[in-house]
């Protein structure tokens, strides 16, 4: 087991007998009879590079009892796995001790068969913690550096969306080399906007909602979302700036758009027409295949239909689907599904598939006004 383990106990006997055993197990046994001597010793090995793993106790002990001991440990901070026996059947004070934190008790006599047994079992445990202990500093360290590599590649993001905006008034008279260097700007100030978003999850800061035009984004967005659909899909918008405007994180709402296109192409994966509509919605019959109705009130609608000789059914009807149901073939397609599950969850929006048996199918999004 190759383990310490501090044994404290009165009856010398007793004592000798069980750290012989345990030290024919492979366990390096430091003994005591004195319950003040061994809280001195725990105090000191604690806090140094070789501390005890286990404490096995009894509980009745002259000057310092098993339990008196366990108290001064706790109240100075030690958490120490621990083993207490008895022989005198005091069960409720044993119930208490668990309790309080000990790992398990023995009743005196104790056979070498039980006392190994509950051994093995206390240190598996601490082994068990340490492992969990270890990942989980390891994780905080990934998480600070991770955290820093944000930043840095943020930095990098805002300085390249400056040289391209420099670039831009240099060459205003090139109509071409400027509407490229537009499509830089903007792609690296969405990078940007991205990163920023991740520093303010590690970070534990709220998401940032303020009156958003959907209409404007996806005009804005509309030659990004060209390329991420691919050449085999062409998108069509319908998009009048006139529509009210809904209370949304910008940042969100652009990934939500991403996700929608990336998930266009796991519907139609032969290729085919994507449409985006908005309109102002005031829902007062049943909408979509559940038969469910939004709440009252004005809603901005987002109405995504496929005409495609070939529409994948089954990958249309995972976005509806409740969280623990997303599961596709394609594990992009389904982080794409969770992320947009939650961007409207978080924007207190409603998903639903529309017009199911006509030969364009696709969905609706609807989002309350501002």
């Amino acid at each position: 087991m190759n383990s310490n383990i501090l044994l404290v106990d009165d009856e010398v006997e007793c004592l000798h007998t069980m750290a012989l055993i345990l030290t024919l197990h492979g366990c390096n046994v430091i003994k005591f009879t004195n319950a003040e001597r061994a809280l001195q010793e725990l105090l000191i090995s604690q806090s140094s590079d070789n501390p005890v793993d286990l404490l096995i106790t009894d509980i009745e002990m002259p000057q310092m009892r098993g339990d008196e001991l366990i108290d001064e440990l706790q109240k100075h901070g030690i958490t120490i796995s621990t083993i207490v026996m008895t022989g005198h059947g005091d069960k409720e004070l044993v119930i208490d001790l668990l309790r309080k934190g000990c790992n398990d008790y023995i009743d005196k006599p104790v056979t070498p068969e039980i006392l190994i047994k509950r051994v093995s079992l206390a240190l598996n445990q601490v082994e068990k913690h340490k492992t969990e202990q270890d990942q989980s500093e390891k994780l905080v360290e990934l998480g600070s550096y991770a955290n820093e590599l944000i930043h840095d590649i943020n930095n990098m993001l805002c300085t390249s969306c400056g040289f391209a905006d420099l670039a831009q008034i240099q060459f205003t008279s090139d109509k071409l080399l400027n509407n490229y260097l537009s499509k830089i700007s903007n792609s690296t100030a969405y990078a940007s906007r991205l990163t920023s978003q991740l520093l303010s999850v590690s970070q534990r800061k709220n998401i940032n909602f303020c009156k958003l035009n959907l209409s404007m984004e996806i005009t804005q967005w509309h030659d990004m979302l060209k390329i991420v659909a691919g050449k085999n899909i062409r998108i069509h918008t319908d998009t009048p700036l006139d529509i009210p405007d809904i209370i949304a994180d910008q940042v969100s709402i652009e990934r939500l758009l991403m996700n929608l296109v990336i998930i266009s192409r796991s519907t139609m994966p032969h290729g085919g027409d994507l449409n985006i509509a908005i309109k102002k919605l005031e829902p007062a019959a049943k909408n979509g295949s559940n038969g469910e109705a939004g709440k009252p009130g004005t809603y901005v609608c987002l109405s995504l239909t496929y005409s495609s000789s070939a529409i994948d059914n089954e990958a249309l009807h995972q976005i509806c689907q409740p969280y623990s149901m997303l599961k596709t073939k394609n594990d992009k397609t389904s982080r794409s599904l969770s992320s947009i599950k939650k961007i409207i969850h978080d924007h207190k929006g409603k998903i639903d598939i529309l017009h199911e048996q006509d030969n364009n199918p696709g969905f609706i999004i609807l989002f309350p006004t501002a």
